[in-house]
Parts: structure tokens; C-alpha cells; sequence
């Protein structure tokens, strides 16, 4: 090859080997190819790379002679003759004698081995002539073949060979919109194939083809010093598509696909800028600026910008499906990431300040996404720092972010990783700098410790707020961070989340109730929180064609006295609602739940009984006048509707109950504060263990708890005669004598004798008042007990 064909024999030989295109067995050599199709079928960088040493001049080039097929040696001798003398006219003699012979007829005969040979034929031509010209022409012939059907058996190998011509386009720094704009709508019709096909091998073929497109793409990309307009075009609707069509593993190449863009655009962004900041950080003025660099700059803007446009549409399709969180989730990450450090390429429509609050609204603070993904986003987002800077500039986005975080609180029917990601999500939300402000929470705190000390200390601030402009704020505060508690309750009541879910919606909505209920009830608002919490768990409505969701009676149980001591700070003597709300507790699970606590009953759990629970704050020796103001309405309650003559069935556990309470309080002026609220109610069932066999089934048992129960409750009243008078304790026996003594005779005194033997001084006013009350309806017999009584004093 030391001289150079004429135009003339080159013809010859171009006439010779285009024969072999659609009849193999024309004058093929029997040694086989020098593997042009492995190389075909290899990567696009390495069809490219192999396509180069074509058009070496380097006779020592990768690919020795002596090794190559007969075509291959063509190629090179073609591509000498046309760059041997004018380019120009001898490529003008060549095109005609090449493009001639190729029509649609003749693209559709063309064999596979014929088609390998067109596409090296039409990619050397590219190389070393008008790359335009022939990019078009090989495109416009290719898609004869239609370059968007499954019915193509080469899809691949034409895909690859186009964007193998697209890298020399851009080494050539050929501008590529023209031949992108025919490529593109082309490239949509495939993806949207993917959403029909079929299990027929079309459907491996059309994903094997978008492969090679994503990987032609990036190698695009990553070829190019500065981008055009044409990068920009590449990027169209059918990323979005591709997302929502994708399935199983496919989709985890699609994200690997669109983060190396995204990396790939930043590297170039922050080449830029590192060559156009001084040491101060900031961006000089464009006039120092190169014409060349702005060009790029504006050119990664668009490029950005179709990106965006591209992604955001498939996302939205396809967040909602749990099988992609973990694809999904980091990818959100990486462009709330990106959108922050390259905030200068692009700016969302609307409101939103950058792409990352556009992120976070949609993705994270959006209550219909599955609450696996918004953790995994969120848990990696606020491991950025320029995320969590972000974030922390700005004290309503904290807030939604807190947020978030509770709702997956609360929605733990996640996958075991993504409840991995709640516990990093949770030591983000305690480095926020307003979470810090509030409360200070140690890093690694679990996470329902962490928020229950969080609306702890809101409640605090809200109750030791100076003026009423600052108890709004921290109403406020709190009910952002809590929101609509309530709406993520509606599929546990209709059985639809599973057990695990369900404990977490118990336990978040127990800590809220308990730790501000004052934040979220309101006597003026309807639709305020504590009222829907309480209805939806812990008195929903149940029927024999609805039943309750197997685990809701369990979860009750367990709760029921956060929900208790939320309610008691609420003030239920002075509020209707509130005290009717735990009458209505009260009256659905007292009994059942003290006659369960019995020793001698099965599904015993001691210490589990959360009437008795509830009542932890009066168990302390020193009492806040809130705790004694719930433990004295408890007991004012239990009196009225469960310690009557009419209960006596019951009349035993709720003596237990009340003796379990009385024995953990160790403050005796609450004990004496209790015994005008009990004793009259203790007298009467006294009475009626004597004056009726059918009253009880086990009366010495009841008679002895009762006798039990006065002798401790005259004690503590008897110690503290300044808290239970004398003035306080006369109205109840009175009120106990008028009701019984003219009825029951003698019998009524008997149960006196346990008040005469414990507190004589006591005795010694009321006797006085006995005797003249006897006057009217005495008998001997009665005469006699009460001169019985009177010995005893």
C-alpha cells in the first residue's frame, strides 16, 4: 500500500465488494473476519475506537493487515484514495458511486454480514469526509429498515453503529441537533414499545436496544469537551417513559444511567468554575469569563434544563411503587444534590427556589408516597451537608422535613433496610438547627424517645409562653410537625396495615396525645386532632358485620393510659367534651379490663391494667395539683358508676382496682382526699352484704376488701384531719343514714362500727346526729345496735 489506487481501480473494488452485501457467497474469503461482528456487538466506545484504526494511517496500527479480511483492508485503502489528494473532490467522485446503491429495497435484502459492512463502510466515511452529510444519509438508509421495530433483528448493532457516528460528530465538534431531531422521536418509539411487549423475545430485544441507547448517550457525554444544543435534544420525554415502563432490575439501569449524567454535568460545572474563581469562592463577572466558557456554561444550562424536564414526569409515575425504593430513593438524593450544587444551571417554574425544594415538596413531604421511600430519601438527603444546610436555612422547611419523619414513624410497614434508613433518618432530624433549639436530643437516641422528647418540650414552651403571640407559635410549631395524625389512621381501622404498622400508629399517636394534648385540641375548632385520635383508636365504632381489625383490642390496651394522661391535662371538670370522652372510656373498658387484672383470672397481666397505669403521676411522693385533680376525678368517676349496690357482680375487681391504687400512692393526704369521694359507696355495699343473700357470691370476700379499704382510707383522714374535716366526712354519713336507716333498721349501723373503732373522735360528733335521726323509726332492735355502737366509742 506504498502507492495509492487511482479513482478508477478503487470503483473496481467498491463494485467487487458491494456484491458481498446481499449475496454471501459471492467471492467470500473462507478465512474468517477479523471479528467484526464481536466488535459490533461490543461497546459503542469500542465500535468507535475500532472504526479509528480503520482510517490509521499507522500501518502498524491495532489491527495488523495480514489479519484482516478483505473488507477491512478496502475500507483502508478507500479511505487513503480519498485522502490523498483534494478531500473535497475526491469525496464528490466516491459519493455519488456509493449512496447510489443503496435504496430501501436494497436496505431490506441487505444480509447480516452485508449490514455489518455497510455500517464500518458508512462509519470511515464519516471519519474522513463530511460527517454530516454522511450521518444523515446512513441514518435516513438505516431506518428503512425502521430503526423503532421489534420486527428488526440487528436493532442493537444499527444503534450502536448511530451512536458510534455520533461520537464522531463529536470529535469532528459537528453540531448533532439536526441528526438528534431525527434520532429522538425514533428513540420514543422504542420506549414506548417497552410498555406493550410481549414475552415473545421482542420485548429482551427492545430493552437491549434502550441499553445500547442509554450507553451511547453517556459515552456522548462523556467524549465531549463542551456540549451543544444537540447533547441538550438528546434528552427527551422518553427518559420519563422509561421509568415508568421499566421493570424488575431495569429500572436500576435507567438510575445508574441518568446519576452518571447527572455526574457528568457537574464534573464539567465544576471544571468551569474552578477556572473562573478567584480564591475568594466567588463567580467573577462574566467580562473575565472566556467567550468559550459562557458558551458552555449556557450549553450545560440547557443540557440541565432538558434533564429536569426528562426525569421529574417518570419519577412522579413511579414513586409510588414500593419495589423501587431502593433505586429510587438515592437517585432523589443525588438530585436534590446536584440541583443545589449546580443551583446556577437551572431554576424550577412556580415558587420554589431551586430543584431540592421542588425534591422535597413533592417526594418527601407528600403524605401519598410510600413512607420506605420518603425515609430513604430524607435519611441520605440529610447526610449531605449542603442538603442539611439547606434545609437548616429555612425553618418551614425543618418543620415539613420533622414532618416526614414522623409519618414514617407512624407507617413502619417498610422494608428492613428502610427501617434502618429511619434511624439515620432520626439522627438527621436531631442535627437540624431548629430541632436543636427546641430540644437538644443526643445523636443515636431511639427514635420514639426522641420524639417524645421533642413534643415534650414544644408543650413546655407553649405553657410557659409570656405573651399569647408566642404561645401561638408553638401551637403552630407543634402542628406542623404533627400534621393530620389522624388521616394515617384510616387503613389501620379498615384492617388494611399490618400488625407491626399498627403498633407504630398506636405508639406515635399515644406520645402525641400524652405529651401536648393542650396543642392539639381546641374547644373552637371542630376538626382539631385529639377528638379524631380518640374516636379512631381508642373508641371506634365496631359491629357484628364490622368488627375491629384483629390486633386494634391488644393495641388498645397497651396505649389506653397515654391516652388517659393526655386527656387528665385537659381539665375534664371544666370541660364537657373532655369529661364526657372519658366517661365513655370508662363505661367501654374499666370492667373488663380491672376483672382481667384479677390474680385468679386468665390473660393476667400484672401491672398492665392502664387505669392503674395512668395514675403513675400520683404514685410520687410529691404530687402536682394536675395529677391529684385526675386521680380525684378517677376516683369521683369509679364511685358514681362501677363501686355501687347495683354492680355486684363487679363490686370485687373494682375493690382490687381501688386497693392496687391506694397501695402504690405514698402521698397519705391523697388517700385522705380520696375517702370523701369512696365511703359513702363502701358504707352502702357494706349494708347490702347484710341485708341481701342474693347480693354477692363470695360476701365475707367483699365485706373484707370493704372493711379493708375504710380502715386505710379513716387512717389517712384521721392523720390529716385539715385535708378530710370533720365538716367534710359528717355530709356522707348523714347522706348514708337518710338513705338506708328508716329502710333497714339495725342493719344500717353495722357497717358504722368499722368508722366508730378506726376514727372515734369522728364517732363522737356523728353518734349525736344518729340518735336523733333514729327517733323517728325506732325499734328496739335498732336501739339496741346503736347503743352497741356506742360502746365501741
Amino acid at each position: 500500500m506504498a502507492t495509492v489506487l487511482s479513482n478508477e481501480s478503487t470503483v473496481l473494488l467498491w463494485e467487487h465488494f458491494y456484491k458481498q452485501f446481499t449475496d454471501p457467497s459471492y467471492l467470500v474469503s473462507r478465512r474468517p473476519l477479523h471479528n467484526p461482528q464481536s466488535v459490533i456487538t461490543s461497546s459503542v466506545r469500542q465500535f468507535y475506537t475500532y472504526i479509528k484504526s480503520l482510517c490509521s494511517t499507522d500501518i502498524d496500527s491495532t489491527f495488523p493487515y495480514k489479519d484482516e479480511e478483505t473488507f477491512q483492508i478496502f475500507l483502508r485503502i478507500i479511505t487513503r484514495v480519498i485522502m490523498s489528494l483534494s478531500m473535497e473532490m475526491q469525496w464528490k467522485y466516491f459519493k455519488g458511486k456509493i449512496f447510489s446503491k443503496f435504496h430501501r429495497k436494497k436496505m431490506i435484502e441487505l444480509s447480516s454480514d452485508g449490514l455489518v459492512k455497510f455500517l464500518q463502510l458508512f462509519l470511515v466515511l464519516g471519519h474522513v469526509t463530511d460527517v454530516n452529510e454522511v450521518g444523515k444519509k446512513m441514518i435516513t438508509l438505516l431506518n428503512m429498515r425502521n430503526l423503532a421495530s421489534a420486527n428488526e433483528k440487528s436493532l442493537v448493532v444499527l444503534w450502536r453503529a448511530i451512536f458510534t457516528m455520533l461520537l464522531t460528530y463529536s470529535d469532528a465538534k459537528c453540531c448533532l441537533k439536526d441528526v438528534v431531531d431525527i434520532i429522538v422521536p425514533l428513540i420514543s418509539q422504542i420506549v414506548g414499545s417497552l410498555a406493550t411487549r410481549s414475552g415473545d423475545g421482542s420485548g429482551v430485544l427492545l430493552w437491549d436496544t434502550v441499553c445500547v441507547i442509554l450507553n451511547g448517550i453517556q459515552e456522548l457525554l462523556d467524549n465531549s469537551q463542551s456540549f451543544t444544543s444537540g447533547e441538550s435534544a438528546l434528552f427527551g420525554t422518553y427518559i420519563g417513559e422509561l421509568l415508568s415502563h421499566c421493570k424488575g432490575n431495569e429500572i436500576g439501569h435507567v438510575v445508574l444511567f441518568i446519576s452518571d449524567v447527572i455526574s457528568t454535568i457537574s464534573g464539567h460545572y465544576c471544571a468551569i468554575n474552578s477556572s473562573t474563581r478567584p480564591t475568594s469562592g466567588l463567580l467573577l463577572e462574566s467580562h473575565d469569563v472566556s467567550v468559550e466558557k459562557l458558551q458552555h456554561l449556557e450549553s450545560l444550562s440547557e443540557l440541565t434544563k432538558s434533564l429536569w424536564e426528562c426525569v421529574l414526569p417518570g419519577l412522579r409515575d413511579r414513586v409510588k411503587d414500593p419495589t423501587c425504593i431502593d433505586q429510587l430513593a438515592p437517585l432523589l438524593g443525588n438530585l436534590s444534590d446536584f440541583s443545589l450544587e449546580c443551583a446556577d444551571l437551572c431554576h424550577p417554574h412556580g415558587n420554589y427556589s431551586s430543584y431540592c425544594e421542588l425534591l422535597l415538596e413533592e417526594f418527601a413531604f407528600d403524605d401519598s408516597l410510600p413512607a420506605g421511600l420518603v425515609a430513604v430519601y430524607l435519611s441520605d438527603a440529610l447526610s449531605s451537608d449542603i442538603i442539611r444546610a439547606h434545609v437548616m436555612s429555612c425553618d418551614s422547611i425543618q418543620l415539613k422535613v420533622t414532618h416526614a419523619w414522623l409519618r414514617c414513624l407512624v407507617q413502619m410497614n417498610m422494608p428492613p433496610a428502610c427501617v434502618d434508613h429511619v434511624r439515620h433518618l432520626t439522627n438527621g432530624i436531631i442535627r437540624l438547627g431548629l430541632i436543636g433549639s427546641i430540644q437538644p436530643i443526643a445523636v443515636n437516641t431511639e427514635s420514639m424517645v426522641a420524639l417524645k422528647a421533642l413534643l415534650e418540650a414544644i408543650s413546655s414552651r407553649h405553657s410557659s409562653a409570656a405573651t399569647l403571640a408566642e404561645a401561638s407559635h408553638w401551637r403552630d410549631c407543634c402542628k406542623h410537625i404533627i400534621g393530620d395524625l389522624g388521616k394515617y389512621i384510616i387503613p389501620l381501622i379498615s384492617g388494611s396495615l399490618p400488625s407491626e404498622c399498627m403498633k407504630s400508629a398506636y405508639h406515635v399517636s399515644s406520645v402525641a396525645v400524652r405529651c401536648c394534648p393542650k396543642l392539639i385540641y381546641s374547644k373552637v375548632e371542630s376538626r382539631c386532632l385529639l377528638p379524631r385520635l380518640l374516636d379512631q383508636l381508642i373508641l371506634p365504632l365496631a359491629t357484628e358485620k364490622k368488627p375491629l381489625p384483629k390486633g386494634i383490642p391488644l393495641m388498645i390496651r397497651s396505649h389506653l393510659h397515654h391516652f388517659l394522661m393526655g386527656l387528665m391535662q385537659l381539665e375534664p371538670k371544666r370541660d364537657d367534651f373532655i369529661r364526657r370522652k372519658i366517661k365513655q372510656i370508662f363505661l367501654k373498658y374499666f370492667t373488663s379490663y380491672v376483672q382481667r387484672s384479677q390474680p385468679n383470672t386468665l390473660n393476667t397481666c400484672p401491672g398492665s391494667n392502664p387505669f392503674v397505669l395512668f395514675l403513675q403521676p400520683c404514685y410520687k411522693p410529691v404530687v402536682s395539683s394536675e395529677a391529684r385533680d385526675a386521680l380525684l376525678f378517677t376516683m369521683e368517676l369509679v364511685a358514681a358508676h362501677f363501686l355501687t349496690a347495683s354492680k355486684d357482680s363487679n363490686l370485687l375487681p373494682v375493690l382490687q382496682y381501688i386497693g392496687d391504687v391506694l397501695e402504690k400512692i405514698t402521698n397519705e393526704e391523697l388517700i385522705a382526699r380520696c375517702s370523701i369521694l369512696l365511703l359513702g359507696n363502701m358504707l352502702s355495699c357494706l349494708l347490702a352484704c347484710e341485708t341481701s343473700t342474693s347480693f354477692c357470691t363470695k360476701p365475707d370476700r367483699l365485706r373484707s376488701q370493704v372493711i379493708t379499704l375504710m380502715k386505710k382510707l379513716l387512717l389517712a383522714c384521721k392523720s390529716h384531719p385539715t385535708i378530710a374535716p370533720s365538716s367534710s366526712l359528717l355530709p356522707i354519713l348523714r347522706e348514708y343514714l337518710v338513705g338506708h336507716l328508716k329502710q333497714h333498721q339495725a342493719a344500717t349501723l353495722v357497717p358504722l362500727f368499722t368508722v366508730v373503732m378506726e376514727y372515734p373522735s369522728l364517732a363522737r360528733v356523728f353518734l349525736p346526729t344518729v340518735e336523733r335521726m333514729m327517733e323517728e323509726c325506732a325499734t328496739s332492735e335498732l336501739r339496741s345496735a346503736y347503743h352497741s355502737l356506742c360502746d365501741q366509742c
